[in-house]
């Protein structure tokens, strides 16, 4: 009896809500261990469906809207999904050439969408295609030249491409960079960074130079940075290291020309991870990294977003003894550096989501948490984060 009651207040959140409901256990004495299993937290995904995405690639495609590819979920392990993200509405545009996810994806000069690389659920991929908008169309271009997931991808001033690092095929730690042209559609090996990286950061600064970050290098996780020159395709080392290494760490450029960088994981030589909460700015003018702050409980793989001259840094998890925690409070950091914890947070907890800014909203949309893959996103316009009915 007890069983069927749990079914039925499970059956009629499934029926009235679509994200999640905190059940209460009434009658605490007079229930085993298991039974306070059964209740407690039921996170409710969608309307009727269990499965969400994770790992999405974003890129913006207008004031208004941004583009969603690939990743993955509990349904498949790599997804082919593209969708149109705009204030009030999710879109689905259609099929990429290949599912993939832990890719990267950039809106070149001419408005098209270069996808590059990734992991297809059996092999990583040295496949990239052109999604052109215009058309709603998918081209491949020829391949890189390593394949790599876990890479950066960036856009430089003259157009070009700059891909660095990530996991390449015999599970190591990659140091090769490449350079993709849009002229060409083609990609060119370029200089090594001095380190191995996955899970890195790489931020275009103002004048040009593209400044990378972190990530988990051959042994352990880094805290050193490196300054890639557009003009000589070579990159070079930045004396000062950051406070502590971070890989899956957040990185945003300021107005002034400073980075800011939160959050992260790393590991050491004996395999021991740890999580960080800490913020620190990186000073292209001093060539030095400086702590601002902390955020009050430690997370990676949380969102960041620039909004106006601010930064504004939500959401995340770690895993520490087993346990899976995830903060759903929102930071801000503003352009001179100050760090102040925001009124509001996340409706429902998430790390690997996409966060963006669209129009007069700031959008978070799918990702993970303990409970599995999440479909839904939520938007902030008014001040406080709210459910947008539309869903992945």
């Amino acid at each position: 009896m007890k069983i069927s009651r749990n079914f039925i207040l499970s059956l009629l959140c499934i029926l009235i809500f679509s994200q999640c409901i905190l059940i209460k256990d009434f009658d605490k004495d007079k229930k085993s261990d298991r039974e306070k299993q059964l209740l407690g937290l039921f996170l409710i995904y969608d309307f009727f469906s269990p499965f969400g995405i994770k790992q999405q690639r974003s890129a913006k495609y207008s004031a208004t809207e941004v583009l969603l590819f690939g990743g993955n979920s509990q349904r498949s392990y790599s997804l082919s999904n593209v969708y149109k993200l705009t204030e009030n509405q999710i879109t689905y545009l259609g099929s990429m050439n290949k599912p993939r996810h832990q890719h990267e994806v950039v809106t070149l000069k001419n408005g098209k969408i270069l996808i590059i690389g990734g992991y297809d659920g059996r092999f990583i991929l040295s496949d990239s295609e052109i999604y052109d908008p215009a058309n709603n169309s998918f081209t491949t271009v020829s391949s890189l030249n390593i394949p790599r997931t876990y890479h950066t991808a960036t856009v430089l001033n003259d157009g070009r491409v700059l891909i660095t690092g990530g996991f390449g095929k015999q599970s190591e730690k990659l140091k090769s960079a490449e350079i993709f042209n849009p002229s060409s559609n083609s990609f060119q090996l370029i200089n090594d960074m001095n380190f191995s990286r996955r899970r890195h950061s790489a931020t275009l600064l103002n004048n040009g130079n593209v400044l990378i970050v972190g990530g988990d290098g051959a042994n352990e996780t880094l805290s050193s940075a490196e300054l890639f020159d557009p003009n000589t395709n070579t990159f070079t080392l930045v004396g000062q290291q950051m406070s502590v290494a971070r890989s899956n760490h957040t990185a945003n450029l300021l107005d002034n020309n400073r980075v800011v960088f939160s959050g992260g994981y790393s590991f050491d030589m004996n395999g021991n991870y740890f999580y960080s909460k800490s913020l620190e700015v990186f000073d292209f003018g001093t060539g030095n990294f400086s702590v601002i702050g902390n955020m009050a409980e430690s997370r990676s793989a949380q969102g960041a977003v620039k909004v106006g001259t601010d930064v504004l840094i939500c959401g995340g998890g770690r895993l520490e003894n087993n346990i899976y925690t995830e903060p759903k409070d929102c930071y801000k950091v503003s352009n001179a550096g100050v760090l102040t914890k925001e009124p509001y947070s996340f409706i429902t907890s998430r790390a690997l989501f996409v966060f963006e800014q669209i129009g007069n909203s700031i959008i978070a949309c799918g990702g993970e948490n303990k409970f599995g893959q999440i479909r839904s996103c939520e938007a902030n316009s008014t001040g406080n984060f709210s459910l947008l009915h539309s869903q992945l």
